[in-house]
């Protein structure tokens, strides 16, 4: 990369942030005239406390017949029945109140759509047996094959996790 190419990216980088307010959008537009500044006040938001109960507590033996309601707080693996189309569901992470999972598939064919959460992701990969990969957040109401995945709640590293069979 030369001087002024790293110049132009060094200034590119340093302006842009300029331009944004505090919310992320972009900033208003100003015209030639002079008017008077304008001030933007925003609100302090907290995060809302870490989830404290489930019906299961922490025991994801219970989850093995695709119905339970579970308390996480880091790398877990729930086995699941095969019947529900599912044979493991692993969480990866949650960070926050975003809940990363990887489904390990029972067979080769799939069904899958999240509702309730517009951050929600979903993705497979063709491996054998094939994955389905989700991060959520609370709201979200995940279904793949015959299994249902709700976040009832996740703060602070800790989200509450329903299973149910459709």
């Amino acid at each position: 990369m030369t001087r002024r190419a790293a110049a132009l990216l060094l200034t590119a980088v340093l302006v842009v942030p300029a331009c944004t307010t505090r919310t992320g959008g972009a900033a208003p537009a100003t015209s030639g005239t002079a008017s008077s500044p304008t001030t933007t006040t925003t609100s302090a938001t907290t995060a809302p406390p870490a989830p404290t109960a489930a019906a299961d507590g922490g025991n994801v033996a219970a989850c093995r017949d695709g119905a339970c309601e579970v308390r996480l707080t880091g790398r877990t693996v729930i086995p699941v029945a095969p019947a529900a189309g599912i044979t493991e569901l692993a969480v990866e992470s949650i960070t926050g109140d975003e809940v990363s999972t990887a489904l390990t598939l029972a067979g080769n064919t799939f069904d899958m759509n999240c509702e309730g959460d517009e951050r929600c992701q979903t993705s497979f990969v063709g491996t054998t047996p094939p994955v389905g990969f989700v991060v959520a957040h609370p709201g979200a109401r995940v279904t793949i094959n015959r299994l249902v995945v709700e976040i009832p709640a996740a703060a602070d590293g800790t989200a509450i996790l329903r299973l149910s069979r459709r």
